[in-house]
């Protein structure tokens, strides 16, 4: 429920309050037994409008305390995957790997396509700690040249 809606619903109440409050008086002044059984009976038909309408608004509140903490806590989730990101940089490896780096304790690098989804995959090497993989998405990242080979015959003979 937005402000404007919550406006009209305060409004509408407010109304069946003084709409009330008018038919009693003029039922207890007029001395008419007949006319003031009608007007205690329109009374109590707005009473039951004013009661629809206080229902309604208990229920409006109830799921506005629902979407309150829904998004406290959205809140709470994205400061606290700031903080444990703040230490990590998007830096370019020798290897030619873009991966996010943070100097630790200890010095690692994370998985760029985990960290997009607010997670945190340390890259772990697979090979003379050239290559790293992910081992959440599995997705690998040659983070460092390959030493050159005895010979000339480069890294893959």
């Amino acid at each position: 429920m937005d402000i404007a809606t919550g406006l009209e619903i305060a409004s509408k109440a407010t109304t069946l309050v003084a709409g009330i409050t008018t038919f009693l008086k003029s039922a207890l002044s007029s001395g008419d037994p007949a006319n003031a059984n009608e007007k205690v009976a329109e009374a109590l038909e707005k009473l039951g409008e004013l009661q629809d309408v206080i229902f309604g608004l208990r229920e409006d509140r109830v799921k506005l305390q629902d979407e309150n903490h829904n998004l406290k806590a959205q809140i709470k989730k994205l400061e606290d995957w700031k903080v444990k990101a703040a230490p990590y940089q998007l830096l370019q490896t020798a290897g030619g790997a873009v991966v996010y780096h943070s100097d630790g304790p200890p010095d690692h690098f994370a998985c760029p396509s985990c960290y997009e989804s607010h997670k945190i995959q340390i890259l772990q090497s697979d090979d003379m700690f050239c290559y790293f993989v992910c081992h959440g998405c599995k997705t690998g990242y040659q983070i460092k040249n390959p030493p050159p080979q005895a010979g000339g015959g480069g890294f893959w003979n």
